[in-house]
């Protein structure tokens, strides 16, 4: 006679850790948190309707007027040059959860996805300074993503965003002129001001003219 009670107990017992731990899943996610973290890098590049610029027809100066200075600039083939303007955003969303009693409540378990969004004008030039040609590119794409278990107070990003986000190349123009000598005349060879042709930031290591740096092998 003392079987059904147990069986009972037994079932019982098996719906209240049910019900405890459905609880401890629906304070977590009534816990969690939405935070969004943006970096910028460069100007952001406006629809190209909106600028009184026209190949055949406008110089380095009227660009220069308008847009500032580039990111970018080299010479070209048969003389003239080619400049690069570019804008980089990286959006990272992230998600958090945290345990709202005990010691977990000063932590947070935080998720984290990032896009990229990369803007790109190519801007050729003749030996006479006039605009020639006028290329575009706008795409979005991943970024990556990551892990971690951060305190309750704090929002940092989890996404290496290094690749990216480094000083503007134009704050370095002038400093090259402090350069030592040979550094000097290597100019030429220089992957933002030289001669060799342009790269644009997001481009991996293992292709463009990066595959002859020492650094980045």
């Amino acid at each position: 006679m003392s079987a059904l009670p147990r069986t009972t107990n037994n079932r019982a017992g098996r719906f209240g850790r049910i019900v405890a731990t459905g609880a401890t899943l629906a304070l977590a996610v009534l816990a969690a948190g939405c935070s969004r973290i943006v970096t910028d890098v460069g100007p952001p590049l406006p629809q190209r309707t909106s600028l009184d610029l026209a190949p055949g027809h406008d110089a380095i100066r009227d660009v220069l007027a308008s847009l500032g200075p580039p990111a970018q600039i080299s010479a070209a083939a048969g003389g003239g040059c080619v400049m690069l303007y570019e804008h980089n955003a990286i959006n990272e969303n992230q998600l958090g959860f945290d345990i709202p009693y005990g010691i977990p409540e000063y932590f947070k378990l935080v998720y984290a996805r990032a896009t990229l969004e990369h803007d790109c004008w190519a801007m050729t030039f003749d030996p006479h300074g006039t605009l020639i040609g006028w290329g575009e590119e706008r795409h979005r794409i991943p970024f990556g993503s990551g892990f971690a278990l951060q305190f309750l107070v704090s929002a940092k990003g989890l996404v290496d965003t290094s690749e990216i986000s480094v000083p503007a190349t134009q704050h370095r123009w002038g400093m090259a002129s402090l350069c030592p000598l040979p550094q000097v005349l290597n100019t030429a060879q220089s992957l933002t001001s030289g001669a060799d042709g342009l790269e644009q930031t997001p481009s991996p290591p293992s292709a463009g003219q990066h595959t002859l740096d020492m650094e980045a092998r």
